[in-house]
C-alpha cells in the first residue's frame, strides 16, 4: 500500500509517496510562479497549481503500479483566497498569504466587528495575509468579481475540488480565514454576517482525518506530518515563510494579538503560530539576485564561517543573544531581521515594514543577515509561545493571555 501526498507551497507543487512504515518512496517537485504586478502585492494562477499537481504525481507514480495508491493527503499554504464562479472557473488569480494590500480592510474589519470581539470569536486580530480582508478587498476594488462569485476556496481546497468535485476545507486551515469561530470549529455566522459573505460561499469544514472526497482509487484524505499533535511539541517549519507551532489541548488566545490561534488538523487540539514571512523567501531574494543558479548548499558556505553576531559588528546585545540590538522599543532585532519584500507578521505586525542591510558587504555577511534574520524571527516566536504557555488563564471556553 502506498500514501500519496499534495503539497501546494508558495514556490512549487510536490507530490510524495510513502509506504506504510512512513519512509519516503518518491518524490517530485513542479516550480510554480509568482506575480507581483504592483508593490505589496503577491498572486498566483490556481490552474498553475493544478497543472503542477498533475506533473508532479505523474512523476511519482511513473514505473509504479497506481493502484497501490489507497489515499491522498493535502496540504498546502494558508490564508490565499481563490474565487470561483457557479460553474466552478476560476474568477481572478488567487490572493496568496504573503500579499500585503489589504491594511485598510483590516482596520474596517476592526471597526464592523470590535477588535476584542473579533479577538475572542477567531483568535486573531485583522492582519493583511488572512483571507477574510481579501475578500473585503475584492467586494471594493472588483465587485464585478464579487457579483460573480459562488464559491471560496482556500489554495489546496482548490486542487481538492480538482481532484474530487468537492468544495470543502480543514478546520486547521478554515481557522486561518479569519471567519471561523475558534471554539465552536466552524465558520462564525457573526463575523460573515457583518463582513457580508454568504455563508453558502464557503466551503463544508471537516477534521483533519476525515475523509472529503473520493477518487476511483480511494479516499482523499489528509495526513499529519511532522508529528506535532500532542502539547509540549513545538514544530518549526521553514520555506518561503518560517513557523513555529505549538499544540494545545484548548484555544488559547494571545490578547495582543501577536500569536495566530487556530484549530489543529487533529480533532480536540488547538495551536498557537508565530510566523516569520521572508524566512527562506529572504535567502531565495539573495540567490536570486546576487548568485542566480548557485545550489543552497554551496551558496551557504561563506556564511557558515561567520560566527554569531559579527556579521554587523553588533557584538553586544542581550546575553545569550549575541549580535542583537532593540530597535524603537519594538523587541530585540537585527538589521536582517526586516523583510524584503512582505512586510511583518507577529511581532511587530506591519505590513509596511522594511529596510536595508547596512554596512554589511557583499558574499558572506549579506548572506550571513538573510538567515540570521529567520532565525531570530523564530526565537521571538518561540519566546512568545513560552510567555503566553506560562501565564495563560482560563476565562470561559476559551484561554485568554493576559
Amino acid at each position: 500500500m502506498l500514501l500519496l501526498g499534495i503539497d501546494i507551497s508558495t514556490t512549487a507543487a510536490k507530490a510524495l509517496l510513502i509506504n506504510e512504515a512512513g519512509s519516503v518512496v518518491k518524490s517530485f517537485s513542479t516550480p510554480i510562479t509568482i506575480s507581483q504586478a504592483q508593490p505589496l502585492w503577491s498572486e498566483q494562477a490556481p490552474d498553475e497549481w493544478w497543472r503542477g499537481t498533475v506533473t508532479s504525481t505523474r512523476a511519482v507514480l511513473q514505473d509504479m503500479e497506481p493502484t497501490q495508491v489507497r489515499a491522498i493527503g493535502l496540504t498546502g499554504q494558508m490564508h490565499g483566497l481563490v474565487l470561483l464562479n457557479q460553474s466552478g472557473e476560476v474568477i481572478r488569480p488567487a490572493i496568496l498569504w504573503n500579499d500585503q494590500r489589504t491594511a485598510a480592510q483590516c482596520q474596517e474589519i476592526r471597526e464592523r466587528i470590535g477588535r476584542e470581539r473579533l479577538l475572542e470569536i477567531t483568535g486573531n486580530d485583522a492582519l493583511p495575509g488572512f483571507t477574510a480582508p481579501k475578500i473585503l478587498w475584492v467586494q471594493e476594488h472588483e465587485p464585478a468579481n464579487w457579483r460573480e462569485t459562488r464559491h471560496v476556496l482556500l489554495p489546496k481546497d482548490y486542487v481538492r475540488y480538482r481532484l474530487t468535485g468537492e468544495y470543502a476545507t480543514d478546520r486547521a486551515d478554515g481557522s486561518g480565514t479569519l471567519l471561523f469561530d475558534l471554539v465552536k470549529r466552524d465558520w462564525s455566522e457573526e463575523v460573515t454576517t457583518a463582513l457580508g459573505i454568504p455563508a453558502h460561499y464557503l466551503p463544508k469544514t471537516y477534521e483533519g482525518p476525515e475523509v472529503t472526497g473520493r477518487l476511483t482509487s480511494g479516499a482523499a484524505a489528509q495526513a499529519v506530518g511532522v508529528g506535532a499533535v500532542e502539547p509540549g511539541i513545538v514544530a518549526i517549519t521553514l520555506g518561503t515563510s518560517g513557523v513555529a507551532f505549538a499544540t494545545t489541548q484548548q484555544p488559547i488566545v494571545e490578547s495582543e494579538g501577536r500569536l495566530h490561534s487556530f484549530c489543529h488538523c487533529v480533532p480536540d487540539r488547538w495551536h498557537l503560530m508565530g510566523v516569520m514571512l521572508s524566512a527562506g523567501g529572504s535567502l531565495r531574494w539573495y540567490r536570486d539576485s546576487m548568485a542566480p543558479g548557485v545550489d543552497f548548499d554551496r551558496l551557504l558556505e561563506p556564511a557558515e564561517a561567520i560566527p554569531a553576531g559579527v556579521a554587523f559588528g553588533l557584538r553586544g546585545g542581550a546575553p545569550g543573544r549575541p549580535g542583537r540590538r532593540r530597535l524603537a522599543g519594538r523587541g530585540e532585532w537585527t538589521w536582517s531581521d526586516f523583510p524584503k519584500d512582505c512586510g511583518h507578521r507577529g511581532v511587530p505586525a506591519d505590513a509596511t515594514l522594511c529596510g536595508a542591510h547596512v554596512a554589511a558587504g557583499w558574499g558572506g555577511n549579506l548572506l550571513f543577515g538573510c538567515c540570521q534574520g529567520g532565525q531570530n524571527g523564530f526565537e521571538d516566536g518561540l519566546c512568545r509561545f513560552e510567555d503566553v504557555l506560562s501565564r495563560n488563564r482560563l476565562h470561559h471556553q476559551c484561554s485568554i493571555a493576559p
